[in-house]
């Protein structure tokens, strides 16, 4: 909705308008309550991270100089006034997969694997997870020339070393 108010902004006084829809983006300093940075939260306090259901919902993971990129190259190009860009990674990996890397690259000892969380037994039958959420970033690439440059084993290292770098962020919450 939200969008559309926008646009209707855009159509009716000309306003130069702009959206940018982020897909899973993840980096240093993210509040540790979404999946990598909780993950790696957890992983780095010796904890093994929670793996949701099996794991096989596939998200396309977005290292957060990426998105700043595509959100710099929207803002500065004529050509994104009155247009919407998708600006994630396209290619789709499982949650179990993003977690499972996360454990290799951070190389914790006491952490093997994931520790299963059950989200109708935490969160009741209501809780509907989404399985897929895959962007179609081709416009971003098309118009804008924003392209994927940190893929998510280089991106999740680059927030590991960040994160051992600043143990602040590491206080357990």
């Amino acid at each position: 909705m939200a969008e559309h108010l926008v646009f209707a902004m855009h159509a009716a006084y000309g306003l130069p308008v702009t959206v940018v829809r982020y897909f899973n983006v993840y980096g240093p300093r993210q509040n540790p309550i979404f999946v990598v940075s909780q993950s790696i939260h957890r992983i780095l306090n010796a904890r093994q991270p929670l793996l949701y259901d099996p794991g096989d919902q596939t998200r396309c993971f977005t290292y957060v100089d990426d998105a700043i990129a595509g959100t710099l190259l929207a803002a500065e190009s004529g050509a994104a006034i009155g247009e919407a860009f998708n600006v994630g990674s396209m290619t789709e990996t499982t949650v179990r997969d993003v977690v499972e890397l996360a454990i290799k690259i951070a190389n914790v000892d006491s952490v093997s694997g994931p520790e299963a969380a059950d989200t109708a037994a935490r969160y009741g039958g209501r809780y509907e997870d989404i399985p897929r959420r895959i962007p179609d970033s081709t416009k971003a690439q098309r118009k804008l020339g924003w392209r994927l440059q940190i893929d998510a084993e280089e991106g999740l290292r680059r927030t590991i070393d960040w994160a051992r770098a600043n143990p602040w962020y590491l206080v357990k919450g």
